[in-house]
C-alpha cells in the first residue's frame, strides 16, 4: 500500500525542520541541567642525563660554522635518546611493567602513552626532561618510571647483545682457523713424504721467503685494519665522535695539513715496500723511511686532535676514573687511531703491489718447490691468523664485560607531579545550545537520508535500464498542460522516429501516483496533433482518470463503459474530437477498476483504436495501484515511463523494473520530470550513457 505524501515525514522539508527543532529543544533542555566539569590533568616530569657528543671544531668562529648546528642535531645523542625513549620497543616494555603495578581499569594503552608522552632536551645541557599528562597523578608517576626503566634496560641490553654477538662470531672464526691450520700442516707432511722432499724446505724457504713475508704482511695488515676499525667504532660510540664526522670536517675545511700528510704517508709506504725487496729493515735507508712515516703520522695525529677538540680536554692522570677523564682518554685514543688507520691503508696498497712483483720470481723454480713453498706459506699464514684472531677475541670479551655493566644514561630526578591543569567549567547555556544544535542537525540529515524518494538521477538510471528520451524541467498540473509545449516538442521529436504504421501505440506508464504521467500523455498528444498527425488519446487510468478535466469533457461514456459492453455503436460514441487532428477517449463512468484492463475486450479495443489514428497514446494507472496497469503493453507498443525527481519512490521504481521483465514491447524509454538539463547530462555522462536528449525538426 502506498504511503500518502501528506503522511510521510521524509517527503516534507517542513516536517524535517520541525523534527530537528523538536530534537534541539529536548536535547538542549536536558543538556542545560547536566553539569559539565572536565577532570583535572596532572603533568608528571623526570630528568635524565645523557652522555653528550663532544664538540667538533671551532665554536662560533670555526671553519664549519655554517653547517655545525645541523650536523650537531642529527649526530646528537640527546635527540637520539629522546626518539628511542618514544619508540614502540621501549613503550611495549613499559606496558609490561605497568601491568604488574596498575589495575586493569587504569592501565593506559600504547596509543595513550604515546599521545601523552613528551621528551624535550634542556637547551645547552646533556639533560632530557620526560613529561607525561594523565587524569590520575599516581598513574602518571608509574608510567614515567616504567618508561625510564624500560629505556635504560633496553639500552644496556642492546649494547651487551651487540658485544656478545661480536664475541660469538670471533669464537666461531677462531675454531674455523684452527681447523684450517691443522689441515694445512697435514698436507705439508703428506706432500714431503710422497715426493721425498724432506730436504727441500730450505731451498723453497729461500726462494719464497720474500713472497711469504709480503703476503704475511698483507694478512697482518688486514687483521690490524679490522682490529683498528673495531676499536675506532667502540671509541666512537663511547665518545660520540664518529670517524665519518672527522672526514666531513676535513672536507668542509679543506685542511691542507691533512691532505699533505696523507699524500706523504702513501708515497713513503710505497718506497718502503719497494726497497724491502732488496734491503733488510735494519738498513739505514729503511730506518730513515720508517722515521719519516712516523713523523707524518704524528703530524696527522696533532691535526686531528685539534680538529676534534681533544686539546680542550685535560686529563690529570691515567688513574682519573671520572666520566670526563674516561672520555678524554677515549678521545685521545681515537685521535691516535685515525692516522694509524690511514697509514695501514697506504701500507696495504703498497704491499698488494709488491705481492705481484714477488710472484714473478717463482717462474723459474721447479714445480715441486713451488707447491711445497705454497703449502708452507699457507701454513704460516694460518698460524698467524689464529694468533691475531685470539687477540681480537680477548679484546671482544673485555668489551662485552664493560658493555654489560656500564651505561651512558643516568636518572637525575625521579618522576614527580610538576603541574596540574583544571579546565574551566563550560557555561551550561552555551554547551546546551551546542549539544542541541548537533542533535538537531543529525535528526534533519538522518530523515533526509531515510527519504524514500528518488533524490538523485543515478539510482534511477541504475534501477530502470531504459534509455532517457527526454526531460521536463518543471512539471505542471494537468489543467496547465499547454505550458509544457516546448518540452513536449522535444519529446515528440525524440519519439517520432520510433513509430511505424504497424507500431503506432505509445503506452505512458509511471511507478507512483502524481508522477505527471497524465500531464505528459496529454501534452504529447497535443504536440503530435499540432504536427499534422491524427492522434487518439485513451484515458486508461480507470482509478484516477484526469483527461476529461484537461480537455473539459464529460467522463461518460468512456473506456470503462465500452469494456463492460464492447459493441461497435458504443465505440463511435467514445471518440470525441478536440480541435484539429485530436480525439479523446475518456475513462468513463462504468464500474471502475483496473481489472477491466485484463479482459479480452481490451485487445479488441486496441486493434480498433490502431486504425483510428496515426498515433495512439494510452494513459495508464500507476504500477503501485495494480500490476494490471501494464496490461496495455504489447509487442507492438512503445513504452514511455515517467519518473519524477523528489517524488517517485525508490521502492516503487524497483517494483516497476521487476514487472517490466515479464512484458515484451517494441521499444522502451523514459522521460524524467523536475530535473535540470545540466544535471541530467552530467549523470548520463557519468553513467556512460550516450542518449540524444534534443533533436531538431
Amino acid at each position: 500500500m502506498q504511503v500518502p505524501i501528506e503522511l510521510s515525514i521524509f517527503r516534507s522539508l517542513v516536517a524535517k525542520l520541525v523534527a530537528g527543532a523538536l530534537a534541539f529543544a529536548v536535547v538542549a533542555t536536558a543538556a542545560f541541567f547536566v553539569p559539565v566539569t572536565p577532570p583535572p590533568v596532572f603533568e608528571v616530569a623526570a630528568r635524565v642525563w645523557v652522555q653528550s657528543k663532544m664538540p667538533t671544531e671551532g665554536g662560533s668562529g670555526g671553519g664549519g660554522g655554517t653547517l655545525s648546528p645541523l650536523l650537531s642535531y642529527f649526530n646528537s645523542p640527546i635527540n637520539t635518546a629522546g626518539e628511542v625513549m618514544k619508540s614502540t620497543l621501549v613503550l611495549e616494555e613499559a606496558i609490561k611493567e605497568l601491568k604488574k603495578k596498575l589495575p586493569a581499569e587504569r592501565l593506559p594503552g600504547l596509543g595513550d602513552i604515546r599521545g601523552g608522552l613528551r621528551v624535550d632536551p634542556v637547551r645547552d645541557t646533556d639533560i632530557l626532561i620526560v613529561y607525561y599528562r594523565n587524569n590520575y597523578a599516581y598513574v602518571g608517576v608509574e608510567v614515567v618510571q616504567a618508561v625510564l626503566d624500560a629505556f635504560l634496560r633496553v639500552n644496556s641490553a642492546q649494547a651487551a647483545v651487540s658485544a656478545k654477538q661480536s664475541r660469538i662470531f670471533l669464537e666461531g672464526q677462531l675454531a674455523e682457523y684452527k681447523k684450517q691450520m691443522r689441515d694445512i700442516s697435514e698436507q705439508v707432511q703428506s706432500f714431503k713424504t710422497e715426493h721425498g722432499l724432506l730436504n727441500l724446505e730450505g731451498q723453497a724457504q729461500t726462494a719464497l721467503a720474500r713472497i711469504g713475508e709480503v703476503e704475511a704482511d698483507v694478512e697482518r695488515t688486514k687483521v690490524a685494519l679490522a682490529e683498528l676499525d673495531s676499536r675506532i667504532q667502540y671509541l666512537s660510540s663511547k665518545t660520540g665522535v664518529h670517524p665519518g664526522q672527522a672526514l666531513r670536517v676535513e672536507e668542509l675545511s679543506e685542511d691542507v695539513i691533512i691532505f699533505q700528510a696523507k699524500q706523504s704517508i702513501a708515497e713513503e709506504e710505497a718506497q718502503y715496500n719497494e726497497l724491502s725487496l732488496r734491503l733488510k729493515p735494519e738498513h739505514p735507508r729503511m730506518r730513515q723511511l720508517r722515521r719519516m712515516i712516523e713523523q707524518d703520522k704524528r703530524r696527522l695525529t696533532n691535526r686531528y686532535r685539534k680538529l676534534l677538540g681533544a686539546n680542550d680536554v685535560a686529563v690529570e692522570s691515567e688513574s682519573d676514573n671520572t666520566v670526563e677523564g674516561i672520555k678524554a682518554r677515549m678521545l685521545e685514543q681515537l685521535v691516535v687511531a685515525l692516522p694509524e688507520r690511514l697509514a695501514l691503508e697506504a701500507r696495504m696498497v703498497a704491499l698488494q703491489s709488491g705481492v705481484g712483483q714477488a710472484r714473478e720470481q717463482l717462474a723459474s723454480m721447479p714445480k715441486e718447490q713451488v707447491q711445497l713453498a705454497e703449502l708452507m706459506r699457507s701454513e704460516q699464514v694460518a698460524i698467524e691468523t689464529v694468533s691475531e684472531t685470539e687477540k681480537s677475541l680477548n679484546q671482544a670479551r673485555l668489551v662485552e664485560a664493560v658493555a654489560s655493566k656500564t651505561s651512558t644514561y643516568q636518572i637525575i630526578d625521579r618522576p614527580q607531579v610538576s603541574g596540574v591543569t583544571i579546565a574551566s567549567k563550560l557555561p551550561k547555556f552555551a554547551s546546551a545550545l551546542v549539544i542541541g544544535l548537533v542533535f538537531a542537525i543529525a535528526v534533519f540529515f538522518g530523515l533526509d537520508l531515510l527519504d524514500p524518494r528518488l533524490r538523485r538521477i543515478m539510482p534511477a538510471l541504475d534501477t530502470l535500464p531504459l534509455p532517457v528520451i527526454g526531460w521536463v524541467s518543471e512539471l505542471v498540473p494537468a489543467d496547465r498542460v499547454p505550458e509544457l509545449r516546448e518540452d513536449m516538442h522535444r519529446l515528440r521529436l525524440s519519439i517520432k522516429g520510433l513509430l511505424t504504421q504497424e507500431s503506432n501505440e505509445i503506452v505512458v506508464a509511471s511507478a507512483d501516483r502524481g508522477d505527471g504521467k497524465s500531464a505528459i500523455a496529454a501534452g504529447l498528444a497535443m504536440s503530435f496533433a499540432e504536427s499534422g498527425l491524427r492522434v487518439l488519446l485513451v484515458d486508461a487510468n480507470l482509478l484516477e482518470p484526469s483527461q476529461h478535466y484537461v480537455f473539459n469533457l464529460p467522463p461518460s461514456p468512456g473506456l470503462a463503459d465500452y469494456l463492460v459492453n464492447p459493441v461497435p455503436e458504443l465505440w463511435q460514441k467514445l471518440l470525441r474530437p478536440v480541435g484539429k487532428n485530436l480525439k479523446i477517449v475518456t475513462a468513463g463512468a462504468g464500474p471502475a477498476g483496473v481489472g477491466l484492463l485484463s479482459t479480452d475486450a481490451i485487445r479488441e479495443m486496441m486493434a480498433i483504436a490502431k486504425n483510428e489514428a496515426d498515433v495512439v497514446i494510452f494513459d495508464t494507472p500507476a504500477i503501485t495501484d495494480s500490476p494490471a496497469a501494464l496490461a496495455l503493453i504489447s509487442t507492438k507498443s512503445h513504452l514511455l515511463t515517467v519518473i519524477r525527481m523528489n517524488h517517485t519512490l525508490k521502492q516503487s521504481l524497483l517494483i516497476l523494473a521487476s514487472q517490466l521483465r515479464h512484458h515484451e514491447f517494441a521499444s522502451g524509454s523514459m522521460v524524467i520530470a523536475d530535473v535540470d538539463e545540466f544535471a541530467l547530462a552530467s549523470a548520463l555522462a557519468k553513467a556512460g550513457r550516450r542518449e540524444a536528449l534534443e533533436l531538431e525538426e
